[in-house]
């Protein structure tokens, strides 16, 4: 069952088509003669959506119903036993074995990773969280844990992923202003759209925290192929700044504070909060060494 838009999560699209590749092999071997009709036997996937749009570009949808998604969750709840069963003691006894290493290995050293862990954990319960794209947004969905605290989650692709992400992140400050903002964005996206920092003054915006995280480039293509062939990489996809951003954020009228550790971290943005002071918290590290221990972390939960 999926709702809303075509996931965004490249892990997630690449585990459901090996999902129904898997599928369709059973079938083949439970019905030789299935072979030439096999896409009929393609997993069910019902796509519920309340605006009428069906958004289905891997052509895997099976049924739509256009239906409120909470009232549908909710009636659903009550017609499914959700007891105990011996996929959900695996599920959760896997989620408890990750976190636990994960966690000793987020604590060991302090860089990217380890910071928007720590960041995750501190917010407050009701505070809107506004993710940025590339690095942000792929370290929260591997690495921020999951709580029973009530987050509500913002995002914005834009065109090209860096653009306008401060300004959509201090347009949900301004839809609620009572309701702490925290917006995490890397130097790149947040250099993109520096001007949008006029609209804190223009809407009188005092509960909006931002969390920079600096590297001094685009350390998403760390990634890709290309690292490492040089000049090429660092001029035209890694393409460093050296910028210091604090004198332009005091320019705007927002505090500033440079941290390195998770206890400055945790008490740079409760005292954001706290006083609703706008700030900008600043997280300076070496993308290469970041990359470097990230990679470290899965060989090690692979492992």
């Amino acid at each position: 069952m999926r709702f809303g838009a075509v996931p965004t999560s490249k892990w997630l699209n690449e585990w459901l088509e090996k999902a129904e590749i898997d599928d369709r092999r059973q079938t083949t071997d439970d019905d030789p003669q299935s072979e030439t009709r096999n896409s009929q036997f393609a997993p069910p996937c019902i796509h519920i959506r309340s605006d009428g749009v069906w958004s289905d570009d891997s052509h895997r949808v099976s049924d739509y119903v256009q239906a409120d998604e909470t009232l549908t969750c909710r009636g659903l709840a009550q017609r499914i036993n959700r007891g105990e069963s011996e996929w959900t003691r695996q599920l959760t006894t896997t989620e408890h074995s990750f976190w636990q290493q994960a966690s000793v290995s987020l604590h060991e050293k302090w860089f990217d990773v380890a910071a928007v862990a720590t960041l995750v954990d501190a917010l407050p319960d009701g505070a809107q969280f506004f993710v940025g794209n590339s690095l942000p947004i792929r370290h929260v969905d591997q690495f921020a844990q999951p709580s029973s605290k009530r987050l509500h989650i913002y995002g914005n692709r834009g065109a090209s992923g860096i653009d306008g992400v401060v300004s959509g992140a201090l347009g949900v400050a301004a839809a609620n202003p009572s309701t702490p903002t925290v917006l995490l964005i890397g130097d790149i996206s947040f250099y993109h759209d520096l001007n949008g920092l006029l609209a804190v003054k223009q809407q009188n915006l005092t509960n909006v925290t931002i969390v920079l995280l600096n590297n001094d480039g685009g350390s998403i293509f760390r990634r890709l192929p290309i690292a490492g062939q040089e000049p090429a990489f660092t001029r035209l996809f890694l393409t460093p700044h050296g910028l210091d951003f604090a004198p332009v954020i005091r320019m705007y009228g927002l505090d500033y504070a440079q941290v390195d550790s998770r206890d400055a971290l945790q008490q740079a943005l409760s005292r954001s909060i706290d006083t609703t002071t706008p700030t900008v918290i600043e997280i300076r590290t070496d993308g290469a060494r970041d990359e470097v221990r990230r990679r470290e972390i899965g060989r090690r939960l692979r492992g």
